[in-house]
């Protein structure tokens, strides 16, 4: 890209905020494709989105994609002819390359929007040359980007550095990006989004309560994965220092499987017993009602963006304890620094779990209310979706232009 291209795609990027001021034509239609796991809900609900404002939303899978539960039916899906595995090593990327691009040729979209660079082929769109390039980069892609090996590093920095725009969940994670590659003006910060109208304060499902074997307790939620990174160990381990009374709730969706009996062993030696709560995939749908149940949620992994279950509770008014990274103290320093812990700090996370349970019923409404209000104001799935159509266009528009 030339030095006067360039200049001006910056331009047209910072002025994204006038161009969602002017009223879009409504027979305007985007062609979108994305390169993302079919499976990852909030890539899914991020397609969804725009395929509900009327654009045309495309999702290029591998040969033999036997589909997924949960994907919207005006999602288009497009097959890539097959293409050497893992058997040829890195050597496949060039035939996978040519995979993506006869697909793109024959779609010809206006935008190819990758979402997660590992899972989300991310060094494919950027051998494919295909622009303009949208990258979202998930917490993982670029928090534990150190430990990867060379090459990987290698591969996530040129296609950082290649995208038109790079979106991500929060600042810290934006500044993070760019030391990995991503060019400072291409950055933007966008949100998968939280449906506020579904995730607010409210009482407890009594019917989901009494299915679960929970009344008279005290619930303590720890909505992530169970797998090493989310450390549910700690949970289990200062949960079984806490009164009878007190029940933990996780669900097994996506569980590493020996972790998940580290998990049980671990409840078993703390005393935690038959107090663990295991269940099976919450579906989102659900997931309001969950988090209903709860006294207190507990996110306390090792590195970490800004989890959308931590915004789903705080928009439910739920108060959250959470690990003392960067993009978390930007969500909860201002509303309850006393719950933000250091990893792996057993006594630390039961302190804080045990705060948040004695807060006085007007103290945990004036939270709530607080941590609701961050979501709604910078989180709301709408306004967020807006904003990236928005910068969608300015893409365009970009290309259409003369450098």
């Amino acid at each position: 890209m030339g030095l006067s291209r360039a200049f001006c795609l910056m331009r047209v990027l910072a002025e994204a905020s006038s161009i969602l001021a002017r009223p879009m034509d409504p027979d305007r239609r985007l062609k979108l494709a994305y390169l993302a796991a079919p499976q990852e809900i909030l890539a899914r609900d991020w397609m969804a989105s725009f395929a509900r404002r009327g654009h045309d939303v495309t999702l290029i899978v591998r040969a033999g994609f036997s589909g997924v539960d949960g994907l919207d039916p005006r999602i288009s899906i497009r097959e890539m002819r097959p293409y050497a595995g893992r058997l040829f090593g890195r050597l496949s990327a060039l035939d996978s390359r040519g995979a993506l691009r006869e697909a793109l040729a024959s779609l010809r979209p206006d935008i190819l929007h990758v979402h997660d660079l590992t899972t989300g082929f991310g060094w494919t769109a950027f051998l494919s040359g295909f622009h303009p390039l949208v990258v979202t980069a998930w917490g993982s892609d670029i928090y534990l980007a150190a430990g990867s090996s060379w090459p990987a590093r290698t591969a996530r920095r040129l296609t950082l550095r290649a995208a038109d725009l790079v979106t991500l969940e929060g600042r810290d994670l934006g500044r993070a990006a760019v030391r990995s590659g991503a060019r400072p003006g291409r950055v933007r910060v966008i949100q998968f989004g939280v449906d506020t109208e579904r995730f607010r304060p409210g009482p407890a499902d009594p019917t989901l309560r009494a299915t679960l074997g929970l009344a008279n307790r005290r619930v303590i939620f720890a909505p992530r994965q169970i797998a090493p990174l989310y450390d549910q160990v700690s949970v289990v381990r200062a949960v079984g220092q806490m009164p009878e009374d007190i029940a933990l709730l996780m669900s097994t969706r996506h569980a590493d499987p020996g972790y998940l009996r580290t998990v049980e062993d671990a409840a078993r030696d703390s005393g935690v017993g038959g107090r663990l709560l295991l269940v099976p995939a919450i579906d989102h749908d659900d997931m309001a009602r969950y988090l209903g149940l709860a006294d207190v949620v507990v996110s306390v992994p090792r590195s970490d963006s800004i989890s959308v279950s931590v915004l789903e509770a705080m928009a439910s008014g739920k108060p959250v304890v959470v690990s003392d990274l960067p993009s978390p103290r930007e969500w909860l320093a201002d509303v309850s620094p006393d719950l933000i812990v250091p990893f792996g700090d057993v006594p630390a996370i039961r302190a804080a779990i045990q705060r948040a349970l004695e807060l006085s019923p007007d103290e945990a409404a004036t939270r709530g209310a607080a941590s609701r209000r961050i979501v709604t104001d910078r989180a709301e799935r709408e306004t967020n979706m807006a904003t990236m159509e928005g910068l969608y266009w300015s893409l365009v528009e970009a290309r259409r232009r003369p450098a």
